[in-house]
């Protein structure tokens, strides 16, 4: 794990899996304290609302591009980590996945065994599309 902070394409790598993944499309329902006003709508307090975070993951208006898997949009110039705001794939404010943490690092020492044991070639010489 000491390694992390000087693999920064790894980490963007792991950022853009969990943007393209779509592990948990929909947030766990929250609930207004009060009345909200947005975009024209007002709704009441105590409303049930779900998030969908995947309409964030994959809005084009943000990504550019979302279809297409891109580990340097979490890259800036000189190749440090870019963290975006409407980055969410495990939801956000309180009710965030708490084992966000452990997560991210099981999936950095998953991927970087992977990348150590392995030779990873393409299916009978094909370029991978």
């Amino acid at each position: 794990m000491k390694d992390k902070t000087n693999l920064p394409y790894v980490e963007a790598t792991i950022m853009e899996v969990l943007r393209r993944a779509d592990i948990a499309p929909i947030a766990l329902p929250h609930t207004y304290t009060h009345d909200v006003q947005f975009r024209g709508h007002t709704f009441p307090k105590g409303v049930l609302v779900i998030l969908m975070l995947d309409s964030v993951l994959q809005d084009p208006d943000m990504w550019g591009d979302p279809g297409n898997f891109r580990p340097d949009r979490f890259l800036d110039d000189t190749g440090k980590i870019v963290k975006k705001e409407e980055f969410i794939p495990f939801s956000l404010g309180r009710r965030a996945c708490l084992g966000e943490s452990m997560a991210r690092m099981e999936l950095f020492l998953f991927l970087i065994t992977m990348i150590q044991r392995f030779k990873f070639i393409p299916v009978d010489g094909q370029k991978p599309s």
